[in-house]
């Protein structure tokens, strides 16, 4: 019994085995591309309704619309980074004009636009950001300034 119990252990572990197959290698078909879009919320203690626009280092936009959560996303292909981001929109009839930074690094990551991204990009810039925003060839920030 003890032998027949044996047999069937090894006849499960080698079928196992076989049917895992082999290679080992990554098939550079089916490599995860790099992410090429900017998304997060738009919002001032609600969500902002209008729209996104995100421009290069180069001066080229591309915007998309915020949905009725705050939400965007606008693919960057095509605009080089570092991007300078605008919402341009409304909250209960007020009309916001909030901006944000973001760098390669953060593409496919969150990147909000609020009063609070507003102010630091002020602050980093060393200008009122839509001036910053507005500029035809603007210094790029440094990341440990966008920290501090």
């Amino acid at each position: 019994m003890k032998s027949l119990f044996s047999l069937l252990t090894a006849l499960i572990l080698i079928s196992t085995l076989a049917a895992c197959g082999g290679g080992g290698g990554s098939d550079p078909q089916t490599a995860v591309a790099a992410p090429t879009t900017l998304s997060g919320t738009a919002a001032a203690g609600a969500p902002i309704i209008g729209q996104v626009t995100v421009k290069g280092s180069l001066g080229v936009t591309k915007t998309a619309l915020i949905e009725a959560n705050g939400n965007y996303s606008v693919d960057v292909t095509g605009l080089t980074a570092p991007y300078r981001l605008r919402a341009l929109g409304t909250i209960g009839g007020v009309q916001y004009q909030l901006h944000s930074y973001a760098e390669a690094a953060d593409l496919g990551n969150t990147v909000n636009i609020t009063p609070f991204t507003d102010l630091i990009v002020a602050n980093a810039a060393g200008q009122i950001a839509s001036a910053y925003f507005d500029a035809a060839a603007p210094t790029d920030i440094p990341p440990a300034d966008l920290v501090a």
